[in-house]
């Protein structure tokens, strides 16, 4: 079973266990919710190109595309569609997970640290593919030793933001 996950709920440290990895057999439910996830990363990362149909078809909407334009945009969604595999990047869902104060601030070092190695090798972040780059950054910050130095960060700006006198309102 995966490691248990470090978290801040409302301002205090949780442990929550990670109960799927791989090779787990999924509940009905469970199968369920993978599969409107993966459903919605599908048609979200497709829309773009259907926008695209429908920009340079000159028309109002996809329903008045041609029938040939809309016979290969299907075929694209198809191909597409059954080539899809989650990703570290993807995972997430449809949505942008919101992330808790230590994740953010895992993520922020993570980043750095893939920028000063890609830049150690004479590269720039925008050399390396954009899912590789997102999922390098999550497996960097889910690191023991990068997890816990961003709570001892965000304990540390706790600590200073309630220094009386310091007024941090906006």
């Amino acid at each position: 079973m995966p490691d248990n996950k470090l978290m801040v709920v409302q301002g205090i440290e949780v442990t929550v266990r990670q109960p799927f990895e791989e090779g787990r057999v999924l509940t009905a439910v469970e199968a369920g919710v993978l599969n409107q996830v993966f459903s919605e990363n599908v048609r979200n990362n497709f829309a773009g190109k259907v926008k695209k149909a429908v920009k340079d078809s000159e028309v109002a909407d996809a329903e008045s595309l041609t029938q040939p334009v809309f016979d290969d945009l299907m075929a694209q969604f198809k191909e597409y569609a059954d080539a899809y595999e989650f990703t570290a990047a993807s995972a997430g869902g449809g949505a942008k997970r919101v992330l808790d104060p230590i994740e953010r601030e895992a993520r922020a070092i993570a980043r750095d640290l893939v920028k000063d190695a890609l830049a150690a090798k004479g590269k720039k972040v925008s050399d390396m593919d954009k899912e590789a780059y997102a999922a390098k950054i999550i497996e960097v910050a889910s690191n023991d030793a990068i997890v816990k130095l961003a709570t001892k960060n965000i304990k540390a700006r706790s600590a200073i933001a309630d220094v009386d006198g310091l007024e941090l309102t906006v």
